[in-house]
């Protein structure tokens, strides 16, 4: 009973066969490095092909750079494949989850705009950041209730499709995952970690495309004879996991920038899934802190007040404010005690911090 139960689940969640839509693989990549003009020819180097997806960041150290980024990737018609960064966190419970998901929504929103994302179509996958790496715990069922439904319901125009993006190794986050879902938790794909290659110098990899699904990289290993499955169909409402994107490469550097190499499933309508990642807009202004009243400062000497807008995070504020290389360890509190790590990506609308007195 508890393998058929599941079984059924992760039959659900790996829809990854019947070549339906058989064609030519679409390849993106993801990096934590800000994009530029050089990186997105690097990356059509490596691929032998420009890019059609580019993941990166929304929260955290690597946060998406509005004003520096969307215009590169506008230009090159390549479309923006978002992860929530909460590695870290994933394995705490529902309200973790549920703020953290209305955190990574709302950096995401206000990043792209929400006009902007509802003229695309008003409906875009997100990730959550659960790859496996040093000392980083698995996801909990719970965290995850909390941080998909917290994505899906934070804008009424706007509508976020969570996912997860997770290591095929990594049997407990599957289980996790599946038990989330039986509990009604809506998950609409995977984007699957599984390497061929890490580390190594585009030269030292083959330049063919590997075959969908190499070796089972792209499987999660869990109950793998429910693998493949009979149906190659995206996910309408959240009750079914298709496997959309496998990370087949990592780490893998070309001139100044390092990269990991993604291929989205064949089998599916790849229309149908670029539709559900937006374009960046040509343009967007840069959105600074709002600078307060000396007067209503509490800040210590040397040291001025500012306020939190929408989507910002400490790091983004630092390079944003204060130029690249500053380090967010230099940003305080209203109080003037420094921020944890947890407390730094914890920032709400509004909250007052201080800022170095060189900061703008």
């Amino acid at each position: 009973m508890n393998y058929l139960f599941h079984c059924r689940y992760l039959c659900l969640m790996l829809l990854v066969a019947f070549p339906v839509w058989a064609q030519s693989p679409v390849t993106g990549v993801d990096t934590t490095a800000f994009i530029t003009s050089n990186s997105v020819m690097h990356a059509t180097e490596l691929l032998g092909q420009a890019p059609k997806f580019w993941g990166r960041y929304f929260e955290g150290p690597y946060q998406y750079n509005t004003a520096m980024e969307s215009a590169p990737l506008h230009q090159a018609n390549i479309r923006l494949l978002p992860v929530g960064d909460n590695t870290t966190n994933v394995d705490s419970g529902y309200a973790s989850g549920q703020a953290d998901g209305q955190r990574q929504a709302q950096a995401y929103i206000a990043a792209l705009g929400e006009d902007h994302l509802v003229a695309q179509g008003g409906e875009f996958y997100i990730f959550l950041d659960v790859e496996l790496g040093s000392g980083e715990p698995h996801l909990s069922p719970d965290y995850y209730r909390g941080w998909s439904h917290a994505v899906e319901t934070y804008n009424a125009k706007v509508k976020l499709l969570p996912g997860v993006y997770m290591s095929a190794s990594d049997t407990f986050s599957s289980k996790a995952l599946t038990q989330a879902i039986a509990k009604g938790a809506k998950c609409y794909g995977l984007w699957i970690a599984g390497y061929l290659y890490f580390n190594k110098a585009a030269a030292k990899i083959p330049m063919k495309l590997p075959a969908w699904n190499q070796d089972h990289l792209a499987t999660p290993k869990v109950l793998p004879s429910c693998y493949p499955s009979d149906s190659s169909t995206l996910s309408v409402d959240g009750s079914s996991c298709p496997v959309l994107f496998w990370q087949y490469n990592g780490n893998i550097s070309n001139g100044s920038d390092l990269f990991d190499m993604d291929m989205m499933n064949p089998n599916l309508n790849t229309h149908a899934v670029l539709k559900r990642l937006a374009l960046p807009p040509s343009s967007a202004p840069v959105t600074k802190p709002v600078h307060v009243s000396s007067s209503s400062s509490t800040c210590p000497s040397g040291m001025h007040l500012y306020t939190v807008q929408p989507g910002q995070t400490l790091a983004g504020i630092a390079r944003q404010a204060c130029g690249h290389g500053t380090p967010w360890t230099s940003i305080t509190q209203q109080n003037g005690q420094p921020f944890t790590e947890a407390s730094a990506s914890r920032l709400a609308i509004g909250q007052p911090i201080c800022l170095p007195s060189q900061c703008q």
